[in-house]
């Protein structure tokens, strides 16, 4: 089977890569390949001869600016959805994120109501709803993982932020459930070619449900770190700000935005059952991910 894989140098993309790679012809798409997702011509020459794609590529940077994000997000599916039809692939494997709900309260399932509050959320929800729209035409699967946790930057600057001391903003008390980047590609392969998951979609996290202070709590114990203290919300929002502009200043990333204060006082919380049902379970424990995390990150260096 011929798998093109949009993505295919991120997290997510590269462990797709090696867990099919042994079964199944990869066509790899990424920006740093000389691919660009926004150029329908590119899109075309790739998916020759496809079988099935996976669209795990997508802006997730909300300092580059909203339209930056629906050149990729949004015309960049479109793109590909287009080129899908032409060449009558079997299935649309589609890889979004549990932020087209926006803020939530309780636990969320696959039914529950949208409401996309960032530029990221809203290009993940449209660019959804345009696989949705291909129903007819090919068969599609849509994934909405919670927050990955692996070995990459964002994990890495975390573990740091953790080790400097940098305080909880607010009391975390929030349920904070993830899903380890191992027990996500099993879901996506397990998709593959499986009618059982053809025009359905799936929340997938891992069984575990956290709150953020536990969770900050077990990277500070697992790193042999003291555990942070608190600052209320709204310094944390004052200081996101500072940070903001203090980076483009310097000309650097900033220790912390405004998004990343909204993301962090987020309630996540997921019901897997249906995710369950296609006889898949996560292996990890939320201990155990950060843990391996953790190992996988010093090893790379990066900490």
């Amino acid at each position: 089977m011929k798998i093109l894989l949009t993505g295919s140098t991120g997290m997510i993309g590269q462990s797709l890569v090696k867990r099919l790679g042994n079964t199944h012809t990869i066509v790899e798409f990424a920006r740093s390949k000389g691919m660009d997702i926004t150029r329908l011509e590119d899109v075309e020459k790739a998916i020759h001869g496809v079988d099935i794609v996976i669209h795990a590529a997508a802006e997730l940077d909300e300092r580059k600016g909203e339209e930056a994000m629906r050149r990729t997000n949004v015309e960049g599916t479109r793109n590909l959805v287009t080129a899908a039809e032409e060449e009558g692939i079997d299935q649309f494997i589609h890889v979004s994120t549990v932020g087209v709900y926006g803020e939530t309260q309780g636990k969320i399932t696959e039914t529950s109501e949208m409401n996309p509050r960032t530029a990221y959320e809203r290009t993940k929800k449209e660019a959804e709803a345009m696989v949705w729209n291909m129903q007819e035409v090919f068969p599609v699967t849509i994934i909405r993982p919670a927050i990955v946790v692996g070995p990459n930057t964002y994990w890495a600057s975390i573990f740091k932020t953790i080790r400097k001391g940098f305080p909880l903003i607010g009391k975390g008390t929030h349920a904070w459930q993830m899903i380890q980047i191992d027990d996500l590609v099993e879901f996506i392969t397990l998709c593959v070619g499986n009618e059982e998951t053809y025009n359905e979609a799936y929340l997938v996290a891992e069984k575990e449900t956290h709150s953020l202070r536990e969770v900050v709590n077990m990277i500070a114990d697992i790193q042999h770190t003291p555990r942070p203290g608190t600052i209320p919300t709204s310094v944390g929002i004052v200081l996101s700000h500072l940070f903001g502009i203090q980076g483009k200043l310097l000309g650097k990333k900033p220790l912390l935005t405004p998004p990343h204060v909204k993301r962090m006082l987020k309630h996540r919380e997921y019901d897997i059952t249906k995710a369950l049902k296609t006889h898949w379970k996560p292996t990890h424990t939320t201990r155990k991910a950060l843990e391996k995390t953790f190992a996988q990150l010093t090893e790379k260096g990066l900490l």
